[in-house]
């Protein structure tokens, strides 16, 4: 029985109260929490959503009618919503009056409680806890996130000789240290102004270039997983399995009425779970590299062999419990053979940064691989 759900995309919900993917709206769900993940923002999925027309004729429990106009609080709620990945968190509303069926939200006068594995999961478990991470980030990160879509090259370009960003005039791109001299007074830059169209044409010839360096991404994605998400999830293993024994010890004093165990005990315990939260952390930044990686990767052999036009489609009945499912599904569709324009799209899922230097230009990836190309054609 899955209480506390009306109308949620992607679900359907039976008269026995289960619920039951729906596939053509799962397939929704799973591109806005993949666009997230390539660095979208809500309000920019949102608004991606309803320039191409995507049906979210659906009401949810939180009241967010869309019926195609989305808007950011409507995917941030569907970002949060811990039903997606298979789980339930029940009680988060009660009856206030049996009588007449009001309800409230439950801010603690009743005790929440939480079912993993209650229904099929539109998006795997470790997706969802990234995209959290991810949140958790931007949240912790709001500035440099503020003006991000605006410009996509905005938050991109710095200058290689003094480190401060580069801005567009116009046509042109110069350095902040030339167009903000009273913001920056002991800075002496003299590195020149490059122009916007012979900006792009390097992100162009960038992207051209990586035929050439896939083993090198191969090898990337390789360091990636045997050394940096494999031992992190082995770490975290160790860790959970530490705090369930010390939470044992600790019913265990209680009940032995052992004050010092008990308190020695939820001291470890304490300890542990910092511990545990920074490895999480530390986690999230190497699945966020594997997934930059990953899509670099299908990028890379779109430009070098083909590929179909297939964006987000291939899921048979909208189930997705493993990653490797789930980046397959939602692998956005790329035309064939050499790139011949910088779109918006390429700049914001793989560029991490582009460094303006004296005679050349470096832009390097987010899945961690650079190419440098001279800055006069």
């Amino acid at each position: 029985m899955c209480s506390g759900v009306h109308r949620l995309l992607g679900y359907n919900r039976t008269p026995e109260g289960s619920l039951v993917i729906v596939p053509e709206e799962a397939e929704i769900v799973q591109r806005i929490f993949r666009d997230y993940l390539d660095g979208y923002s809500p309000k920019h999925i949102a608004r991606m959503l309803a320039e191409e027309g995507v049906d979210g004729n659906k009401t949810t429990s939180g009241g967010t009618v869309f019926e195609r106009n989305w808007n950011d609080q409507g995917i941030t709620y569907i970002l949060k919503n811990e039903k997606y990945s298979g789980d339930l968190l029940l009680q988060i509303y009660y009856t206030v009056d049996f009588l007449t069926k009001k309800v409230a939200p439950n801010n603690g006068q009743l005790p929440p409680y939480f079912v993993e594995n209650s229904h099929e999961p539109v998006i795997p478990r470790e997706i969802f806890q990234q995209v959290q991470a991810e949140m958790a980030r931007r949240r912790k990160h709001w500035q440099e996130f503020k003006y991000y879509h605006s410009n996509v090259l905005s938050s991109k370009v710095v200058c290689g000789n003094c480190g401060l960003p580069y801005r567009q005039v116009k046509t042109t791109w110069r350095c902040d240290s030339k167009m903000n001299k009273s913001r920056h007074p002991d800075v002496e830059c003299r590195n020149d102004s490059i122009r916007d169209d012979r900006l792009r044409q390097i992100i162009v010839d960038a992207f051209n270039a990586l035929p050439e360096r896939r083993d090198e991404l191969v090898r990337l994605e390789e360091r990636r997983r045997w050394g940096g998400l494999d031992k992190a999830d082995e770490v975290l293993t160790r860790m959970e399995t530490a705090m369930d024994s010390l939470e044992e010890e600790i019913r265990e004093a209680q009940e032995a009425g052992n004050t010092d165990e008990e308190e020695n005990a939820r001291k470890q315990l304490a300890e542990v779970r910092e511990k545990w939260a920074a490895a999480s952390e530390q986690r999230a930044v190497y699945a966020d590299k594997a997934l930059h990686i990953r899509g670099l990767q299908d990028r890379v052999r779109a430009i070098a062999e083909g590929s179909e036009e297939r964006p987000y489609r291939e899921s048979p009945n909208g189930r997705c419990a493993k990653p490797d499912l789930f980046f397959r599904l939602t692998r956005p569709g790329y035309a064939d053979g050499r790139v011949t324009e910088c779109s918006d799209d390429d700049i914001l899922r793989f560029i991490e940064k582009i460094e303006i230097g004296w005679q050349t230009v470096t832009v390097t990836f987010k899945a961690g691989i650079s190419v440098e190309l001279p800055r006069e054609a």
